[in-house]
């Protein structure tokens, strides 16, 4: 077998997420190492809520994280050996700390900075997200960049996620002009979504600078395994600068992800089973809308798990 990771990102969380391990040694530790880590009980958040305090990016972010190498953990150990990691926006620190590149205890520092800086960059009312379902990725991207030509507004492709799933970012006006074009062209539907922030559009610049110095002065190692960045959407392999990480990842804060690019690239590879780390099963539904057949292990589903583990392999 040939194992391909792939992490959850930001919007896949819920309280109660990896409740099922609660009774394990590897949950107590994980959650252990983030108290001490962040100075927060995020295992409380994460177990009893409110919804509204998880959600929150700086809560959100390691939470999703720290499920995401728990559950890359008990793969490993049950005989998963990955030979490619990916992960979806916020995602991509835990393929990278996956990797080798990243400690657990940096990983967390830097994700939860991460949340805050976006969560302040850009004051709340004036930027927002909306998914764009069904309507032609090229019309998308045609609209928002006639949009911010003429009007000077911020406005663009987020998140490209799968054939006929795109995320609109930029300015709240600017988001919903784009996307009332597409409904009234009948181009597609659109679903708003409750973020704090417009990632991955250059409004979030200022987040972008915090990540940068953070991560100048943290250590960052090369990799053992490969990654694909959201940036790039090509294989880096073992052993990329470590410079070169810490520009991808800061690049990514304001630059689209390319989902789907990333999940061709993986098959491509010779990839021949994934594994959907963290909350959620979002992996899936990306993954079947390119390739309907491929197998993949949900570990945040019990009976997935606990089938592969079982097996031993």
């Amino acid at each position: 077998m040939s194992d391909v990771f792939l992490f959850a990102g930001q919007g896949a969380q819920y309280v109660g997420m990896g409740s099922d391990l609660a009774c394990t040694p590897q949950y107590e530790d994980a959650f252990a190492t983030a108290q001490d880590v962040l100075g927060v009980s995020l295992r409380e958040i994460v177990e009893a809520g409110p919804a509204e305090r998880l959600t929150l990016t700086e809560n959100a972010q390691p939470a999703i994280l720290l499920l995401g190498m728990l559950h890359a953990a008990i793969a490993r150990e049950a005989g998963a050996v990955p030979r490619l990691l990916l992960g979806h926006s916020l995602g991509e620190f835990a393929a990278w700390t996956a990797a080798g590149s990243l400690s657990l205890p940096d990983a967390l520092r830097l994700v939860q900075l991460r949340g805050r800086a976006m969560q302040e960059a850009v004051p709340v009312g004036v930027g927002g997200m909306s998914a764009v379902i069904s309507a032609p990725t090229q019309t998308v991207e045609s609209l928002c960049r006639i949009h911010a030509e003429t009007t000077g507004r911020v406005v663009g492709v987020a998140v490209l996620n799968c054939p006929g799933n795109v995320v609109v970012s930029g300015h709240c006006d600017a988001v919903d002009a784009v996307c009332a074009e597409i409904t009234q062209g009948g181009h597609g539907m659109v679903r708003p979504l409750s973020v704090s922030a417009p990632f991955h559009s250059p409004l979030l610049g200022p987040a972008a600078e915090r990540l940068r110095v953070a991560l100048a002065a943290m250590e960052v190692r090369s990799n053992e395994i490969a990654v694909i960045p959201n940036v790039t959407a090509s294989v880096a392999e073992p052993g990329t600068d470590p410079d070169r990480i810490r520009g991808w990842l800061v690049e990514q804060v304001v630059a689209p992800v390319r989902w789907e690019e990333s999940l061709r690239v993986a098959l491509a590879t010779g990839a021949t089973r994934a594994f959907a780390m963290g909350p959620g099963t979002m992996q899936r539904s990306h993954l079947k809308r390119i390739s309907r057949r491929f197998p993949l292990v949900a570990m945040d589903i019990e009976e997935e798990r606990s089938a592969f583990v079982g097996d031993g392999a």
